[in-house]
């Protein structure tokens, strides 16, 4: 048997085992010692496989890669034997429901040190000319939200951050 030569253990293996099956559009946050991000896909399995994936890629690039997850990720690194927690924010098959729940939960988590997430929005693939999709979003379902988002209350910092 050869030794593992991965220096990054499949930290979300037993998550992405657990939810493997669920099908709903959902927002969820992945937290590791009380840091988290908020998270959206198309799956909850298949969303922490590609951040496993993510932070795999991350690992082997000594932490130079510009990722979506960086901070995360970082985190992870300082914490290897800590065990992430998944909770279930949302679930819809509605897409435009699912970018619109995905904002107001990192509009609420934007000022506090505990949220780990680069962006102040919920990522959306490039368009795709052939498909007339944003990855596996429809193109309806972004463009409302797009319209929805810009006439949206902007978050304050009047809260004290967590």
């Amino acid at each position: 048997m050869k030794p593992n030569k991965n220096p990054n253990p499949p930290f979300l293996q037993e998550l992405i085992d657990e939810h493997r099956l669920k099908a709903l559009h959902v927002v969820f946050k992945l937290t590791l010692r009380k840091k988290y991000i908020i998270v959206h896909g198309k799956s909850l399995g298949g969303s922490l496989y590609f951040i496993q994936l993510g932070y795999i890629h991350f690992g082997k690039k000594k932490n130079q890669l510009k990722t979506l997850y960086v901070h995360f990720y970082r985190h992870v690194l300082a914490h290897p034997r800590s065990i992430p927690m998944v909770e279930v924010l949302f679930e819809t098959s509605d897409q435009f429901e699912l970018l619109k729940v995905a904002q107001q939960e990192l509009d609420k988590a934007r000022f506090r040190r505990s949220c780990l997430n680069n962006t102040i929005g919920p990522y959306i693939p490039l368009y795709n000319e052939e498909k007339g999709q944003y990855g596996w979003m429809d193109k309806s379902a972004v463009l409302s939200f797009r319209k929805w988002q810009k006439r949206r209350p902007k978050p304050t910092a009047k809260a004290k951050p967590l």
